[in-house]
């Protein structure tokens, strides 16, 4: 564990918020705030080495729909998602316009924002994925007529990006060499709160945009409602994976610091009300089994969806959406 200063004023100076136990090791883990930027983080942080074993892909949420689909295992509720993540890239990613596809954008909506960081539609776009899974997303993006590049650290979900035709490759971003290439659009979706140092890859990443080429980060959103809800039982903190917790205002400062203009940013939310009030149940009951069935049904699914998509339209979602320009 190694004691840090601030990734974005580089201030020694912070006060810690909460001590979380991490549930699969017993480990305690502190979350503290900047004194002078208030930027929200782990500290100390754990070793590269150390975060590993946080990481299994049996266990590790991005990794399980990956699995699921590859052994044909998708319930029903995964069959509904995966049709309807057809239909929200075939809406909101390509470039017809007419009265048809503008009400098709009315109905999808509050699904979409499952499905965040689609970009607007570039004709022969080049778009890099950094953390990519398996190429679900830029499997949609390239049925659109997107060049499309992916990046991932796990060598087996690689594997089967892959296999299935695409250009992504394997190994850590801070490592990797992009041989000079550039893109119209880097995306980053609950990536970089994972980074160890966020400031540094920003700046990677601007250099590898084209002039005028954009930025998509999805992050949790640290100033929610959930967060403030359930304090250090939000979902959202997800420690020690989750190394860095920005808010609108930080996130915004240090994309401004990094050269990055026309900043947008938008909240999109991803569930983790649900999550986090499942979690507090389980401490309390001790019947996971049940939960689940009282929780996790299509029709829970179906009004948090809605709800969260309200708290989106008042600006305090638990997850952002955010996209600049390089200048």
């Amino acid at each position: 564990m190694d004691k840090i200063n601030c990734n974005m004023c580089n201030s020694d100076k912070c006060d810690k918020i909460y001590s979380i136990k991490s549930s699969k090791t017993g480990e305690i883990f502190d979350i503290t705030k900047c004194s002078q930027c208030q930027l929200v983080y782990l500290n100390p942080q754990p070793s590269s080495e150390e975060l590993e074993k946080y990481y299994l892909q049996d266990e590790y949420y991005s990794y399980g729909e990956v699995f699921k689909e590859d052994q044909g295992q998708l319930n029903l509720i995964e069959r509904v998602k995966k049709m309807f993540r057809k239909q929200i890239f075939l809406t909101y990613g390509s470039n017809n316009h007419n009265i048809f596809q503008e009400l098709k954008k009315f109905i999808y909506f509050p699904f979409k924002r499952r499905f965040g960081g689609i970009p607007a539609f570039i004709n022969k776009g080049k778009l890099f994925d950094v953390g990519c899974g398996d190429g679900l997303f830029i499997n949609e993006l390239k049925s659109l007529g997107w060049f499309v590049y992916g990046l991932e650290i796990d060598q087996e979900v690689v594997k089967r990006a892959q296999g299935s035709g695409l250009d992504v490759y394997c190994g850590r971003f801070e490592d990797f060499d992009f041989n000079s290439q550039k893109y119209d659009v880097v995306r980053l979706w609950h990536v970089l709160e994972h980074f160890k140092n966020p400031n540094f890859n920003l700046r990677k990443i601007l250099s590898i945009l084209k002039p005028g080429g954009q930025i998509i980060l999805g992050i949790p959103n640290v100033n929610s409602l959930y967060s403030r809800i359930f304090k250090q039982d939000w979902s959202g903190l997800d420690v020690p994976r989750h190394l860095y917790h920005f808010s609108p205002q930080t996130i915004k400062k240090i994309l401004v610091e990094c050269g990055y203009s026309n900043i947008k940013i938008y909240c999109n939310s991803a569930g983790t009300g649900l999550a986090s009030l499942v979690n507090v149940i389980n401490k309390k009951i001790k019947n996971k089994a049940l939960v689940n069935i009282i929780f996790y049904n299509a029709i829970m699914r179906l009004i948090t969806i809605y709800f969260d998509t309200l708290l989106d339209i008042f600006k305090i979602g638990d997850c952002l959406d955010i996209r600049a320009t390089k200048k």
